[in-house]
């Protein structure tokens, strides 16, 4: 016999399609029951000896990872919930707001549907975000279905609000939308819960966190200016004054555009003076502390993130990067995907970079 639902209102779905096999995806707004709703739809497969696999595609309120990335699992046997679970995959977001990352989502959860695929699993649930009101939103969810192509769709909802959604996604005759209410026991959580939520994720992640170094050129970064030009050593600049030379560390020509890093500030002058020199419209002046406790992705040579991390220091003296994480290793890392938090190891986050 399956467990009962938490609530009576979710009942009848399991008479309305079979659980195998089935890929689902749950969507709804915020604080719509999204995940509850997975955790009794896992015990239920698991009651019947399915084996299922769940993506958890929720970067702010994730239950099986950390904030700011996209993690996958494999149920077990003996599952109870999902905070349990062994987290099988992951990719790096670096943000807590979907709305900012929507590109790095839609791949990312692409990515990991792929991984979970392989595996065969009976049943895949996929969890999504409550980002769901206003026309960006709307368009993100559709695409996000097309991507990960469910057999079946539940739509949580309290009155009609993901009607502009819902009513979209069942034109198509490739997958079933099925309309579900949101129990009235279920409330909205407060933004400081929410955020004290989000803290005490980053918190756990990074409690068993250590220090790692890793060689400048042994590694690639995405995601910013950083590594994405073409590197101009300063002193090959001809006509550049060596005051201005002895103050950076870095540059790097992006077309138009000039980044600089800088162990001391530029004036004015300075910056015309590059800008001249270079033949760019405009430099971006940071100094290297700058990058200091941004939040990163750590990926392998295949494209697969392995881990997350802050970087401690940028040290362009001795062309290392020291980093704080909870990896074993980053003997692995090929790529270093910025995000765009500052995390402190306490789970405190602040926004750096965008």
């Amino acid at each position: 016999m399956s467990p009962s639902s938490p609530f009576p209102e979710w009942s009848p779905l399991l008479n309305q399609f079979s659980l195998t096999p089935a890929r689902i995806a749950v969507l709804g707004g915020v604080d719509s029951g999204k995940t509850t709703f997975c955790t009794w739809l896992l015990r239920v497969l698991q009651s019947q000896k399915l084996q299922s696999a769940y993506l958890d595609l929720d970067v702010g309120q994730g239950e099986l990872g950390p904030p700011a990335l996209l993690t996958s699992a494999l149920c077990p046997p003996d599952f109870t919930q999902i905070s349990a679970l062994s987290i099988r995959g992951m990719a790096f977001i670096g943000d807590y707001k979907p709305v900012n990352q929507i590109p790095r989502i839609l791949s990312g959860a692409r990515t990991l549907l792929d991984d979970v695929v392989s595996e065969s699993p009976d049943t895949i649930l996929i969890d999504t975000c409550g980002y769901t009101r206003g026309t960006h939103a709307r368009e993100f969810k559709l695409e996000l279905m097309h991507l990960l192509a469910p057999t079946h769709i539940i739509v949580l909802q309290r009155a009609v609000e993901m009607e502009p959604i819902a009513d979209t996604l069942a034109r198509r005759s490739n997958w079933q939308v099925i309309r579900m209410p949101v129990p009235e026991v279920i409330s909205s959580k407060s933004p400081a819960f929410r955020a004290q939520h989000r803290k005490v994720g980053f918190a756990r992640y990074f409690a068993d966190a250590t220090k790692h170094t890793l060689p400048l050129e042994d590694i690639r970064f995405i995601g910013h200016r950083l590594g994405s030009g073409e590197l101009i050593k300063p002193e090959t600049l001809e006509g550049i004054d060596t005051a201005i030379v002895s103050r950076i560390y870095h540059i790097e020509r992006i077309g138009k555009f000039l980044h600089v890093i800088a162990r001391k500030p530029l004036s004015d002058e300075h910056i015309s003076t590059l800008s001249w020199i270079t033949q760019t419209e405009q430099v971006n002046v940071l100094q290297a502390r700058a990058y200091q406790n941004l939040l990163v992705g750590l990926m392998d040579h295949s494209g697969r993130t392995f881990g997350m991390g802050t970087i401690q220091e940028l040290d362009f003296e001795k062309r290392v990067m020291h980093l704080f994480s909870p990896v074993h290793s980053v003997k692995p890392v090929g790529w270093v995907l910025m995000g765009v938090l500052r995390v402190y190891p306490d789970g405190t986050t602040e926004s750096a970079m965008r």
